[in-house]
């Protein structure tokens, strides 16, 4: 049964339109395009990375500290190169889980980081709210060898 007011061709295009910022996320990592990435983020965004290697912050909170981190990361890695993307919505619209993989180089070492994504992601607004990844820390750390942390 539907909720109060809830119309299923908006609900549809709604659940269209936030899948559409996710892939616009995830494909500016393939620049990378920092600032494409932060157009993406709401200003309050929480932003999660579950099962993080020694070194790497489990959670930032507020669009200027996610891009602070986000601003560093090119310095670390090459291009992420995310395929394989499939975003599905949950009850709730807003609510998207995504699964992806990627394909990088670990600048530090040259070994190559390919790791695969689950993220759990919140858009409002037509902007990222809440994205939580989690990812394979065991592959990090072999990729970035003694420079982890």
């Amino acid at each position: 049964m539907e909720g109060a007011g809830t119309r299923p061709e908006s609900d549809a295009v709604l659940r269209q339109e936030n899948a559409a910022v996710l892939r616009c996320y995830l494909a500016a990592w393939s620049g990378p395009d920092v600032e494409a990435i932060g157009d993406t983020l709401h200003h309050e965004i929480d932003f999660e990375l579950g099962f993080v290697a020694p070194g790497v912050p489990e959670r930032i909170t507020g669009k200027a500290s996610v891009m602070t981190f986000m601003r560093a990361v090119p310095s670390t890695i090459g291009p992420m190169n995310f395929h394989e993307v499939s975003i599905s919505t949950l009850e709730d619209p807003a609510e998207l889980v995504a699964e992806y993989r990627g394909q990088t180089v670990a600048l530090a070492t040259d070994r190559p980081y390919e790791n695969r994504y689950i993220t759990r992601a919140r858009v409002e607004n037509g902007k990222i709210r809440r994205f939580a990844e989690f990812s394979n820390p065991l592959i990090f750390m072999d990729a970035f060898g003694s420079e982890a942390g």
